[in-house]
């Protein structure tokens, strides 16, 4: 078996840096195996990026490139990955180094909650190599006797829109002690909020349709792992099945567009092959106080100031298909039915979404696709109803986070 272990080594001194170089390597012969860093910010950079087996971080470090050493910086550091695991990722092992006697009181309680201890470093002396060499071998023991090692959640759920406006600024409305934060090498920005103890991440894919939003929540299910993904956004819905305003649960949802087109003479005729994602179980029993009126839709939407449609809205659970174009004819929507009698809506990313989710690796999020009707496909436009839909959207997706999850 070949045990690919990763080493983060965040030290500003050259000939200290060299030398865990050459203990790391004397335990891991692989080139790969080491990221150096000289800074707490760059070190911060490379925690938000991906997960280290084991850490080895002086404590006497400048914060970033161009700054004075400094002690606290690295006290800083340790305690940033300590307590804020929303934006760090945790390494498995820690090694605390420093050479200072003043700065190792300073950062023993933040290495403690790392399951760590502070390390002397003496340049004469080789103990410190062998608690480094300890803890490398017992990272790769830990490899070697698990089959899988599990990837835990950092975030309790992530909230993707396809659009910025209205969809994204609806949720961002949410009182969720919203705050930005950005990635590095990443264009899109991440919004982190709290909803009393579970933390939030919320973004909004560059354009419309299953690419982009499956593109966006592989990267946000990579980065933030969350437990749970809620897609909230406008969809169009099936004539006299539901109503402008109406919120709808996908359960099943699927690609329209799956399958291939054969010739029948001198006529090309359509054989649907979709895959149908189904609405988790549990799920579905925790939304249904929406749906039988135990918990009444108007209450989420007290506080909306706008236009609302005149047949009070609802919230109905039920087959929601995706597709590559949108519908806006009429007609194709009818040959969507033809796929599912029961479906109420559709869109252009909720399948990419799902799939996603069920294709991440280690521990799978929980995917729920959750839309509110601003037209019917028909070509009668519905843009006077998309900030009331992204808003009835965000409320019930507000109602799951704070009172289900």
């Amino acid at each position: 078996m070949i045990i690919r272990s990763k080493v983060l080594v965040v030290e500003d001194d050259s000939e200290k840096a060299r030398r865990v170089a050459e203990v790391v390597r004397s335990v891991i012969d692989q080139s790969e195996a080491i990221v150096h860093v000289t800074d707490a910010h760059s070190a911060r950079i490379q925690l938000s990026r991906q997960r280290f087996d084991v850490a080895v971080i002086d404590v006497a470090i400048p914060s970033r490139i161009e700054a004075e050493i400094d002690g606290g910086s690295g006290v800083q550091l340790l305690k940033d990955i300590a307590n804020r695991p929303e934006a760090l990722i945790s390494p498995s092992h820690c090694v605390v180094l420093t050479q200072y006697d003043e700065l190792s009181h300073l950062a023993d309680a933040a290495a403690k909650a790392l399951g760590a201890a502070v390390t002397r470093y003496d340049r004469a002396s080789t103990d410190w190599e062998q608690t480094l060499r300890g803890t490398i071998e017992h990272s790769i023991r830990t490899h070697v006797t698990s089959n899988r090692v599990p990837i835990e959640s950092r975030t309790d759920v992530a909230i993707v829109t396809a659009l910025s406006t209205p969809e994204l600024d609806a949720m961002l409305r949410i009182p969720w002690n919203w705050r930005e934060s950005r990635l590095a090498d990443d264009p899109t920005t991440y919004h982190i909020g709290s909803a009393g103890r579970k933390t939030v991440v919320a973004a909004s894919a560059p354009r419309m349709g299953m690419p982009a939003a499956c593109g966006l929540t592989a990267k946000v299910i990579s980065e933030w792992r969350p437990k749970q993904v809620i897609m909230i956004g406008i969809a169009a819905g099936v004539t006299d099945r539901v109503n402008l305003g109406d919120v709808v649960i996908a359960d099943p949802t699927w690609d329209w567009g799956a399958g291939k087109w054969i010739k029948e003479g001198e006529q090309l005729r359509f054989q649907p092959d979709p895959h149908q994602v189904p609405l988790d179980v549990a799920v579905r029993q925790a939304v249904e106080p929406l749906t039988s009126g135990r918990i009444h839709f108007k209450d989420l939407m007290k506080d909306w100031g706008g236009d609302h449609p005149v047949i009070g809205p609802k919230v109905r659970i039920g087959p929601f298909a995706s597709g590559a174009s949108v519908l806006s004819d009429g007609q194709r929507i009818s040959e969507v039915l033809d796929q599912n009698r029961k479906l109420l809506a559709v869109d252009m990313e909720a399948y990419g979404v799902c799939v996603a989710c069920n294709e991440a690796r280690g521990m799978r999020p929980t995917p729920l696709i959750i839309k509110a009707i601003v037209d019917f496909a028909d070509g009668a436009k519905g843009d006077v109803w998309q900030r009331y839909a992204a808003a009835a959207a965000a409320q019930v997706a507000r109602w799951y986070v704070e009172h289900v999850l």
